[in-house]
């Protein structure tokens, strides 16, 4: 009985001994902020289908894992893709998996912390990481990334970067959400336009105020104001409409421009009955009004500090 009693007793003394760190997913949680737990291909699909992805994009995965967003989105579309992640032992599968679905010459895969790697190339980024570290990954985002680049994370969000677009799975007996986004171009400031003489004789400034995606902005004639509507930015591509008040009633010009730096050019196009092709605009910018697509970056405090408030 003794002996039955000092071999659990030794067993159990073994186990409390036996390193944490030997079990792969404890291993993760305390060497990487983001512990590795696959993403459903279900939800990869679905991921890869809200991109919209194309023959001509260039996917990043940042956390890649296993590498199974490169590797899917490399057999069904033919792009290039890329994998980045910390772990080396998930990079050595990321390799594997290439080789076994034959995409081995469209994929690249780096072992190296995400936040040290350049993707400026990608016109397609993926997630899945954390709410804290997509909060830390939120300015370089809009550091490096060109307006249109399209943004999907597998369950966590942006904070206070409300998304595009939102959906959710049931899968494997939980819900999984996936959140979109489109890298707008940033266009606040204060932009002098050009405009064919049919709209104004007089000079005419576009202020525009821009919080990520969301734009709202007023037209400067003389010394009034006039508030443009239906305002709405998608990548490069800015649409809003003038109405313009007259004696025959109200007009509305239609404004399209897609933006370059500190330039926009486009048509804008009027709902009068009468036949009119649509006429040229354009609009320079004073670049000292410019202003940061993050509101708290502009006001000085720290991302940390605005997860705290809104989590």
């Amino acid at each position: 009985m003794k002996k039955a009693i000092l071999a659990i007793l030794g067993a159990c003394l073994l186990i409390s001994l036996t390193p944490l760190a030997q079990e792969p997913f404890y291993q993760d949680v305390f060497r990487w902020d983001v512990p590795y737990v696959p993403t459903p291909q279900e939800v990869v699909e679905e991921m890869l289908s809200m991109a919209d992805i194309g023959p001509n994009d260039v996917l990043y995965d940042l956390g890649c894992g296993d590498g199974r967003i490169v590797v899917t989105a490399a057999k069904r579309f033919g792009i290039k893709g890329i994998g980045v992640d910390i772990d080396p032992a998930r990079i050595t599968e990321c390799h594997v998996n290439a080789v076994n679905a034959e995409v081995e010459d469209q994929v690249t895969f780096i072992n190296e912390d995400l936040f040290k790697v350049d993707f400026s190339e990608a016109s397609v980024l993926t997630l899945y990481l954390l709410n804290s570290v997509n909060l830390r990954l939120r300015p370089k985002l809009f550091e490096l990334l060109k307006p249109g680049t399209r943004v999907v994370s597998h369950d966590f969000s942006m904070a206070d970067w409300e998304a595009d677009e939102k959906t959710d799975l049931f899968v494997d007996h939980k819900y999984h959400y996936i959140y979109f986004w489109v890298i707008p171009a940033n266009l606040s400031g204060l932009w002098t336009l050009s405009l064919p003489s049919e709209l104004s004789r007089f000079p005419v400034k576009l202020e525009i105020e821009q919080e990520f995606q969301q734009i709202e902005g007023h037209l400067k004639i003389k010394n009034m104001q006039i508030p443009i509507e239906e305002a709405r930015i998608v990548g490069d591509k800015l649409t809003f409409n003038w109405v313009q008040k007259s004696t025959n009633g109200p007009r509305t010009w239609s404004f399209e421009g897609r933006a370059t730096g500190h330039s926009l050019t486009g048509l804008v196009s009027s709902d009068s009955r009468e036949k009119q092709p649509n006429l040229n605009w354009k609009a320079e910018r004073e670049p000292n009004s410019m202003r940061p697509l993050d509101p708290e970056t502009d006001r000085g405090k720290s991302l940390a500090e605005v997860w705290s408030r809104i989590r």
